[in-house]
């Protein structure tokens, strides 16, 4: 269980979640969303997401807006032409003028923690234990064990702020991204297996998939 944090006087009306990656990750972190949403109903909640990835969570009704990241032209390579600076520079003017009155580092990692550091939020959640010295951008430092699931550790974070955590995950899709789905599928309860990983220690063994494919029929 965190230490909790001072409480969030006045109540934030302007938020901002940071998570930019990895797929996987970012669609676990929807249970965060939805927790603030719960807990701060008439606010607005942005999500700094990145851009190949930001269709996954666009159309979560707790959702006000994506941050798209551009992540590919903002490499080291990129950065050091006039295009990346000027892409770098409209992205922090955009946190800046966005005027964020809390901002909660889901990712923990330096870049992150220096976007948090960027919008100039008067509160900012993150994790005292981020890595590569991402903490150096949060006024508020949550001690979260690493050893905790992905999950639990990001609700630890706004846990620690009072806010009581909600453990959904459900993802929602555009409208117009049915108009392709064949009619039967529509009609018929199904599940979507996708029994492989990017990463050869992620990737669980095929007769597990197996078998967990009769137990669903």
């Amino acid at each position: 269980m965190p230490k909790p944090l001072k409480p969030l006087i006045p109540e934030p009306q302007r938020i901002l979640l940071i998570r930019p990656s990895a797929l996987g990750d970012v669609c676990r972190t929807v249970p965060v969303l939805v927790s603030l949403r719960q807990r701060f109903p008439y606010a607005r909640i942005d999500w700094m997401v990145q851009d190949t990835f930001g269709a996954a969570i666009a159309a979560h009704p707790a959702l006000s807006h994506v941050i798209r990241f551009p992540r590919r032209q903002l490499t080291l390579k990129k950065l050091a032409r006039p295009d990346g600076l000027t892409t770098l520079t409209a992205l922090l003017r955009s946190l800046r003028v966005a005027k964020y009155d809390l901002v909660i580092d889901c990712q923990g990692l330096l870049r992150s923690g220096l976007l948090s550091l960027a919008t100039f939020a008067h509160r900012r959640l993150g994790y005292r234990n981020a890595a590569e010295f991402g903490w150096i951008g949060y006024t508020d430092r949550v001690r979260v064990r690493k050893s905790m699931h992905t999950v639990d550790r990001m609700l630890a974070l706004i846990e620690a702020a009072g806010v009581p955590t909600i453990h959904d995950m459900r993802l929602y899709t555009m409208p117009g991204d049915r108009l392709g789905l064949d009619p039967r599928l529509a009609a018929t309860p199904y599940a979507v297996i996708a029994p492989t990983s990017r990463w050869p220690g992620k990737r669980w063994p095929a007769d597990r998939f197996a078998h967990l494919a009769e137990a669903i029929l």
